[in-house]
């Protein structure tokens, strides 16, 4: 009579158009956010599976020796549903899109070898979020896929954050943040990693146990990668969940030591919408406060520089660059800031607008902004 009962239900929701709402995981469910993640009520919200089993459908491969693109050979491996890394060239598969406010979860298991300088230490993966320029190790937010220790945090490049604790972690190389708890898998097994990530914030669990947590993330949008570091590992089962709209009204200051710093009312760069717009830079070298010495061309480099250092620290590079604006003290000096400015951006050239103004502040004879795209 039960089973009679069930198909009859079955049935009838099919008849008028609706599927049973899936499952949600637990960790949501419980979530004290829960009310938050909206999307977890839209029952056309389903995971979507970023690895098929089958081959690398949505993501593509970076290597070191290779750049983006590279070809597939035996560092990166589709069998049985699993995805093995191998060998001794670091790289990564990563996202082909960007996403933020989602819920990420994947397998990884340990394989055996380890290689070049690695070959004593533990064995080391990493999930990095956040990202948007390619290269090894990018500017970027780290899960830590390591022996014995699961869930640390590394910042990497020009990022900032804080803990679990609200302890600040300024701009820095490589700022750690060590887990607080341990659930990994006894090696050969099989360990499940989620990650909960909303607005400028996400939690790590391994194995259904939250291990981190941390808060203020400078950057809340990019590229997921699955990293290859000297060491042989297993993944599966990667999909990932969102769990509300972006918020369109939310923008984030971007800040870098390596530009000069904001002296008055206004940011270095903003980030809102997937834009980065970055203020007009003057030729001022961050390290003496001066300009450099030379004339026009000097200067043009200079203030490029410290426009890429800008989008360095929001995750960007000068080919995410959509449109310029340079103002020149002089219109005669265009042809020789052409071409310095040339030198630095390769087709499709990003549009670009070139004014001559009376002045500009501290009698610079150049000052470019820029707005990149992520």
């Amino acid at each position: 009579m039960k089973k009679r009962f069930s198909f009859i239900c079955l049935a009838f929701l099919l008849l008028i158009g609706c599927t049973p709402k899936a499952e949600i995981p637990a960790i949501l469910q419980n979530h004290p956010l829960r009310t938050t993640f909206t999307k977890l009520d839209d029952p056309t919200n389903k995971p979507e599976v970023l690895f098929n089993g089958k081959d690398l459908t949505n993501f593509y491969v970076f290597t070191a020796k290779n750049g983006k693109n590279s070809p597939l050979d035996n560092n990166y491996v589709v069998q049985d549903g699993v995805l093995f890394f191998s060998g001794s060239d670091p790289g990564y598969i990563s996202t082909v899109k960007s996403y933020s406010n989602y819920y990420l979860t994947a397998k990884v298991k340990w394989g055996n070898e380890r290689y070049g300088d690695r070959k004593e230490s533990p064995r080391d993966s990493g999930i990095i979020f956040h990202f948007n320029a390619d290269r090894v190790w990018p500017t970027s937010f780290e899960f830590q896929v390591q022996e014995g220790d699961m869930g640390d945090s590394w910042l990497t490049g020009n990022v900032t954050c804080t803990d679990s604790q609200g302890t600040a972690y300024p701009v820095g190389r490589n700022n750690r943040i060590v887990k607080y708890a341990d659930a990994e898998s006894p090696y050969g097994e099989w360990s499940l990693l989620e990650m909960v990530v909303w607005d400028d914030n996400a939690e790590f669990y391994v194995n259904g146990v939250k291990v981190n947590d941390i808060h203020h993330l400078s950057l809340t949008e990019g590229k997921i990668l699955f990293q290859l570091e000297f060491a042989d590992v297993y993944y599966k089962d990667i999909s990932i969940l969102p769990l509300k709209e972006n918020n369109k009204n939310m923008k984030t200051a971007i800040s870098t030591e390596k530009a000069p710093a904001a002296i008055g009312p206004y940011s270095q760069a903003i980030e809102a919408n997937g834009f980065v717009y970055a203020s007009g830079q003057l030729p001022i070298n961050p390290a003496t406060g001066q300009f450099p010495e030379g004339g026009i061309k000097e200067q043009t480099r200079q203030s490029i520089l410290n426009a890429r250092a800008i989008l360095d620290a929001a995750g960007l590079s000068l080919a995410n660059v959509v449109k310029t604006t340079v103002f020149l003290a002089d219109m005669n000096d265009f042809s020789a800031m052409n071409e310095v400015y040339a030198s630095f951006f390769k087709a499709p050239y990003p549009a670009r607008s070139a004014v001559a103004v009376k002045t500009l502040p501290k009698g610079a004879l150049v000052e470019i902004e820029c707005i990149a795209v992520k």
